[in-house]
């Protein structure tokens, strides 16, 4: 390690050899180093600016006038009046050429600037309306690349329907409100609560709405739930209904 000295408070620290080479500006933290940036690289100790703004000096490309303006590669103009004028009369730039094609859909000819077509563009269209029609009729139903022919053959199937019935969702609404939208277990009252079946329901179906087998867990307690503990089992139905299951 190398022993140095903060430019700025004067703090003695230290540093590895390959940081002394890298690194211009030593400084013992980044909040000297803003710092020293501030005063050294940026407002009136830094060279080329003024009024806050890094200024250049310019020269007009039709006026031939000579003015100051702040930093930018693209400037060619003391205004926009003068870049307007200069621009009279002087031909446009080619966009590119056209290219007739045929539109996918409607069987119509139009034309298309070759730089508009990708290389990985497979069909083309005339217009938004043409496209979307031609999307509903080839990519929907048994044309989709995620069609499943019988989706009860999924697994979780049954469960992930229920899931996201509203039935499940009004449950989990009546106990998040029972237990007053308070975790049962930390106490928080995160805004992110989950209502947890103390005994599943792919197991116990005919628990699945019962809101004596619910209780409100924030996130954090939710995913120390271990499945088919039955001293969290035990524990949930104590504090819910006072006795163990």
């Amino acid at each position: 390690m190398v022993d140095l000295i903060c430019p700025v408070c004067g703090t003695l620290f230290q540093k590895s050899p390959s940081y002394v080479k890298k690194v211009k500006i030593k400084t013992c933290s980044l909040k000297c180093m803003g710092i020293w940036n501030s005063k050294n690289r940026h407002g009136e100790l830094s060279s080329g600016w003024k009024d806050g703004r890094q200024q250049t000096n310019y020269i007009c490309g039709y006026c031939n006038k000579f003015f100051i303006a702040a930093k930018c590669e693209d400037r060619k103009y003391c205004s926009p009046e003068c870049g307007h004028k200069d621009k009279i009369g002087k031909p446009r730039p080619k966009r590119g050429r056209r290219i007739k094609l045929t539109c996918e859909w409607c069987g119509d000819e139009f034309e298309r600037r070759e730089c508009n077509i990708t290389k990985t563009q497979k069909y083309t269209f005339c217009s938004i309306g043409c496209k979307s029609k031609w999307t509903s009729e080839n990519t929907s139903g048994e044309n989709s690349h995620c069609w499943i022919s019988d989706r009860t053959k999924l697994k979780n199937y049954g469960t992930n329907k229920i899931r996201s019935s509203t039935r499940m969702q009004n449950w989990k609404k009546m106990i998040t409100k029972r237990d007053n939208y308070i975790c049962q277990i930390c106490g928080c009252d995160d805004k992110k609560l989950n209502a947890h079946h103390i005994k599943a329901f792919k197991d116990y179906p005919e628990l699945a709405f019962d809101t004596s087998n619910g209780i409100t867990l924030c996130v954090g307690c939710h995913k120390e739930v271990t499945w088919g503990n039955k001293n969290d089992e035990n524990l949930f139905d104590m504090i819910v209904n006072g006795f163990e299951c």
